[in-house]
């Protein structure tokens, strides 16, 4: 039987290499009763923003409950993190807290210790 050579993911992995995004974020909201679907539009709106970022790798919102969402994403440094969390995305989660959400998002940052994407 004979062997394939590895491929590149393999070597890296076997490697311990990482050549994906390395910094992340994890935020989760609450929706009031009653402002389920606003929360919706409003991570909507803005995936149409995070896309316009150069510094996002990917970003993903997702719905884990009928009040609770969230939002997944990432970078390849704290540079576009951070420009990222202070960019309109940020500015825009800041303003509708009050209004449609329990309490303030939680934002948390990660490390990404391995992808695939």
């Amino acid at each position: 039987m004979t062997r394939q050579p590895a491929s590149p993911s393999d070597r890296a992995s076997a490697a311990g290499a990482h050549c994906g995004p390395t910094h992340g974020l994890v935020v989760t909201l609450e929706a009031k009763n009653g402002q389920q679907e606003q929360v919706a539009q409003t991570l909507h709106a803005a995936f149409t923003t995070a896309i316009r970022e150069g510094g996002t790798a990917t970003w993903y919102a997702y719905r884990i409950s009928e009040t609770r969402f969230g939002i997944f994403d990432t970078f390849f440094d704290e540079d576009a993190r951070k420009s990222h969390l202070d960019g309109e995305v940020g500015r825009l989660l800041s303003r509708i807290g009050e209004e449609i959400l329990v309490g303030p998002p939680d934002f948390r940052a990660i490390s990404i210790l391995a992808s695939k994407i």
